[in-house]
């Protein structure tokens, strides 16, 4: 297996924001659960996952980021999905997990979600 193409950053108010790049296997998904868990284990529950640079994601990989997805709601946290294209949203789709997660265009609108920051009206695409 290839390095994760991963990036993460902890902003100030503890929101993990992670990038991820090019294109993302069912190992890649597992791997950035793996990295997802071990913030969690350090009081991180918070999470901004950017897809702006991902050209395809493998949607098997996909199913078992909502498990992890509801335990973050549950410790009072939550994973918040930007920067789809058309093409990853309908990925997201296909796998069935459209419904666990909030998308927004940017991961400005996505993070400012979570502190009840100001926002542009309609920056959260869809529902």
């Amino acid at each position: 297996m290839s390095a994760l193409p991963l990036v993460f950053s902890i902003e100030a108010d503890g929101v993990a924001i992670a990038r991820l790049e090019g294109e993302i296997n069912r190992d890649d998904m597992k791997a950035a659960l793996d990295a997802f868990s071990r913030l969690v284990a350090r009081g991180i529950f918070e999470f901004v996952v950017d897809f702006s640079e991902v050209s395809h994601v493998d949607y098997r990989g996909l199913c078992a980021w909502v498990p992890f997805a509801h335990s973050l709601k549950k410790l009072g946290g939550e994973m918040k999905v930007c920067g789809l294209s058309p093409y990853i949203y309908a990925i997201f789709c296909s796998a069935g997990v459209q419904g666990a997660f909030e998308y927004y265009e940017g991961i400005w609108p996505a993070r400012a979600s979570f502190g009840g920051l100001a926002m542009a009206e309609g920056a959260r695409l869809w529902p």
